[in-house]
């Protein structure tokens, strides 16, 4: 026998509100159903729609919002909605220059610039884009000389935060000995604002400067392409992950380092005899993804996330010495795999506190922010031998929340057995290959993944893993992942990919690559772009990074006509 519902009506409404705040998506949905007055409560309770809507959506509430709750949820269905409709909104040109270092992070663009030797950044100007969402303007700023030789930076505008990369010079032991082998980087850490073009040392940082001595190939500093260098923020955590390749003995190592960087203090180092790839999964937890060479042929290749026993705090160590290993897929003999890096955007912090001397802090903000299950992808190349041509490049998805679920169920130690494969690959990611090639690296966000389908026609192509994206679409087709675009369509078009990839590959791989998790695509009819262009998005807009004029030059000095375009939707602006 069911019992009346009665009971609860007799509860305060504020309780009932507060019931619904405290379950998921599925438990509120479930308790609208018990009887009509409910269902009429729930859905007339902004703060009710907020949670379900945030959840419904891959979004978390950002509590730095001082916005009343009414305001969040307007400003959350209309983000939602204006995903729909594009169109070129504004162009940023650069001309006769480098190809520059850049990065683009909650709306900010910061372009480096070359102004003395092509082989470095000298000079960076930041752009704030326009957000018709928030019907804020566009605003421009530059500093004109760095002062340093800059070879990469990265930025956080929650922190006004920039982090400068200096060129590193060989170790000595005296003024004429030199360290074999081993350099030194120099960490700056900077304000985004600039006073007078010049950009401060952050007023957080106990220590501006860090040094992290790290191996050279053969004791020489040489271009990006043998030095990889990938620098994260996430909170107060920044990370400096260094890859150094070594011709004589055709092996690589890769060096992390962790610090808390207000407080100057390193928490952790990690060095691994491979060449690998690096992403924050949460505040206490990263992914390294690396294979083993021999003569530069990968004999085998995994996973590894490292966790932490504690959360981030000043008071405490943070070690990330706890290691899950996670098998991938057997190669069928030695390979060469190479291009290897993975990316989640944004890395924000769920600890961080507002700053309130923060002139950025969610100026040109939503006031909500990815939740903290988000896509991971990893990007390669593969090839039996370089000799026979370019490799086949793969591009493989996995969600934060699957990783750390393994993590959280698995024994922890070093020396744990990997987790095998098929135990959980195939269910937990998407594989593709021949996916566009990015020149830039900030292509994701949240759920999101910007790309270029192939197509007859020039399209961008958004790739959403939000499970109640795929649920609540009844509209879209439903395709196979390996079915062609009609690339003679001109207008936004949509398909939900549920079917299994199945990808064979028996001069790489030992058996066929079958992959499920699914998603919705939306491609987007725009201009050409060239082969070394790219795409950046965020949480409202989409840059197209197109190269329009490219001289016969070696890569560290490539000279180009760049256009960013600033690609942004018109419905409800």
């Amino acid at each position: 026998m069911t019992r009346s519902p009665s009971w609860l009506l007799q509860l305060p409404t504020e309780l009932i509100v507060a019931i619904c705040q405290a379950l998921d998506l599925p438990g509120v949905v479930a308790f609208s159903q018990i009887c009509r007055t409910l269902n009429t409560i729930i859905n007339q309770t902004p703060a009710i729609q907020y949670k379900l809507e945030l959840e419904l959506y891959g979004m978390v509430d950002d509590k730095r919002s001082k916005l009343p709750i009414v305001q969040r949820l307007e400003l959350l269905r209309r983000n939602n909605e204006v995903w729909q409709e594009w169109t070129i909104s504004s162009d940023i040109k650069q001309s006769g220059g480098r190809l520059p270092t850049y990065d683009f992070q909650k709306g900010i663009l910061a372009i480096g610039k070359s102004t003395i030797d092509p082989s470095f950044t000298s000079a960076i100007e930041f752009h704030q884009l326009k957000s018709k969402a928030l019907d804020s303007p566009a605003i421009v700023w530059s500093c004109p000389d760095l002062g340093l030789q800059v070879k990469d930076f990265t930025t956080d505008p929650d922190q006004d935060l920039i982090v400068l990369l200096e060129i590193p010079v060989p170790s000595t032991t005296s003024t004429a000995e030199l360290t074999p082998g081993r350099g030194t980087y120099r960490l700056h850490f900077r304000r985004m604002t600039a006073t007078e073009g010049i950009l401060a040392s952050h007023p957080r940082a106990t220590a501006p400067i860090l040094s992290a001595e790290v191996g050279l190939q053969d004791g020489f500093i040489l271009d990006p392409v043998l030095n990889d260098n990938t620098l994260f923020i996430r909170g107060n955590l920044f990370a400096f992950v260094h890859t150094s390749q070594r011709i004589s003995s055709s092996t690589g190592i890769t060096e992390v380092r962790i610090w808390d960087w207000p407080a100057g203090k390193l928490i952790h180092e990690y060095s691994i005899e491979n060449e690998s790839a690096f992403t924050f999964l949460d505040d206490s937890s990263y992914l390294l993804i690396g294979h083993c060479n021999i003569n530069w042929r990968t004999t085998r290749w995994h996973a590894e996330i490292h966790t932490s026993d504690q959360e981030v705090s000043e008071s405490r160590a943070h070690r990330f010495n706890e290691i899950v290993v996670l098998a991938l897929p057997d190669l069928v003999r030695p390979c060469e795999v190479y291009g290897m890096n993975i990316r989640s955007d944004p890395n924000d912090s769920d600890t961080l506190a507002s700053n309130p001397d923060n002139p950025f802090l969610l100026s040109n903000s939503l006031p909500f922010k990815p939740s903290s299950n988000r896509i991971i992808a990893l990007n390669f190349l593969a090839t039996p031998s370089l000799a026979e041509g370019h490799g086949t490049r793969f591009t493989v998805f996995i969600l934060t929340s699957k990783l750390l679920q393994l993590s959280a169920g698995r024994p922890r130690g070093s020396e744990s057995t990997p987790i095998p494969w098929d135990d959980w690959g195939p269910e937990s990611t998407r594989w593709t290959h021949g996916l566009f090639q990015n020149s830039v690296v900030c292509n994701m966000h949240g759920l999101r993944y910007l790309t270029v389908p192939s197509t007859h026609r020039p399209r961008i192509s958004i790739m959403d893993f939000n499970v109640y994206s795929i649920k609540k679409d009844v509209a879209s087709p439903r395709a196979s992942p390996h079915d062609p675009w009609e690339g003679k369509l001109s207008r936004v078009a949509t398909r939900l990919i549920t079917e299994p990839t199945y990808l064979s590959f028996p001069h790489l791989f030992s058996k066929p690559l079958v992959s499920y998790l699914p998603y919705k695509e939306t491609t987007i009819p725009f201009l050409p772009m060239q082969v070394n262009s790219g795409l950046m998005m965020d949480d409202q807009r989409v840059v197209i990074f197109d190269v329009s004029r490219i001289s016969a030059m070696p890569i560290a000095e490539v000279l180009a006509d760049i256009l960013f375009r600033g690609l942004l939707s018109t419905k409800r602006a």
